[in-house]
């Protein structure tokens, strides 16, 4: 219930258009025009050319690494324009559907792209586990490996996506979040139904048939950020939902005392989701509710990992069988003794 409530909201919440109230502005649409024509067209790039733009004063490592011509007007124009909106008392705006974020080094949402990396790091560390700790020749060590690889390029994506935005970055992010949330469902379909080879081999065929369709819909056309969002949403909580149900319904606490770990982080993990509900403008311009949402993630994979590798090495297992039947007796004896 709980799944189907968060989709719900998720659903209505989502935003159909990428302008903002920010680049829609006079002011916005002004100072860029103006800056395009003195800035990118005749030339006149010098220091304190841009500074007459719009200085630069939030950071010393801001103006480090400037951007492309017509990126740094957008970026330029966008602080005179932040600054017009406060002088008003208006709300921060947004600016092609995105906060203002002060940049370090070049980095555009610098927040995002650390917490990224330590997903990526984590990702990596919990495949190196995988790798040497665990038994390579049980049937699931594959399917925990393909989806930790396609975590691993999915975090990838997000940090080159947060460190520059571009057409291109954008749709590798994207495309890379749905196809690790597929390949997800296809480690799920590997627990639920081990033996039967034909069910397994249709529904990566059909997740494979759907992932290209949508790729190739998205590449086609106009680039659809609500469908997208939408299919990411639906799959990922499919695939939540999915997970609660094996852990829940196939398996015995007792004889599989690492599913708690999965319940945890899936649980865990649709709580995290709300804090994409949650959007306000960044903290000191560095710190938003995505980036939150970021680094929420890194302990909850943490717990993942603890369910796959223990899964799959039969001696931890029985070591956390024997721990987990332990603080049962002891919690029972507590029990009668009260």
């Amino acid at each position: 219930m709980s799944v189907l409530l968060i989709l719900i909201i998720f659903l209505c919440w989502i935003d159909s258009s990428r302008a903002s109230v920010g680049d829609r502005s006079y002011v916005f649409h002004s100072c860029r025009t103006q800056c395009v024509h003195r800035m990118c067209e005749l030339q006149d790039r010098d220091v304190a050319s841009w500074d007459q733009i719009h200085p630069l004063i939030l950071c010393s490592l801001e103006d480090t690494v400037r951007w492309q011509c017509d990126r740094e007007c957008a970026y330029r124009c966008m602080w005179k324009t932040v600054e017009a909106f406060q002088r008003d008392n208006l709300p921060v705006p947004q600016f092609y559907g995105k906060w203002p974020f002060m940049r370090i080094l070049g980095i555009q949402e610098p927040a995002s792209v650390l917490f990224s990396l330590v997903n990526l790091l984590t990702q990596t560390i919990g495949l190196y586990k995988l790798c040497v700790t665990c038994n390579i020749s049980l049937p699931m060590w594959k399917y925990w490996v393909l989806q930790s690889l396609f975590s691993m390029n999915a975090w990838l994506w997000s940090t080159v996506f947060h460190t520059v935005d571009t057409p291109l970055t954008e749709k590798l992010d994207y495309f890379g979040a749905v196809a690790f949330i597929l390949a997800s469902i296809v480690t799920l379909q590997g627990r639920v139904v081990p033996n039967w080879l034909w069910l397994r081999l249709m529904c990566v065929v059909v997740l494979l048939t759907f992932f290209v369709k949508h790729v190739d819909y998205m590449n086609t056309r106009r680039f659809d950020y609500d469908y997208n969002m939408r299919v990411a949403v639906i799959s990922g909580l499919i695939n939540c939902a999915g997970w609660l149900l094996w852990s829940f319904g196939w398996c015995n606490i007792r004889q599989h005392p690492h599913v708690i770990y999965c319940r945890l982080s899936v649980l865990c993990l649709l709580g995290c989701i709300t804090l994409e509900l949650c959007d306000f403008a960044p903290l000191a311009w560095f710190l938003d509710a995505h980036a939150l949402w970021h680094a929420s993630s890194w302990p909850l994979t943490l717990l993942w990992y603890n369910c796959a590798s223990y899964s799959l090495s039969p001696s931890l297992l029985g070591h956390l069988a024997e721990a987990s039947r332990y603080h049962s007796f002891v919690r029972i004896h507590q029990a009668v003794a009260f």
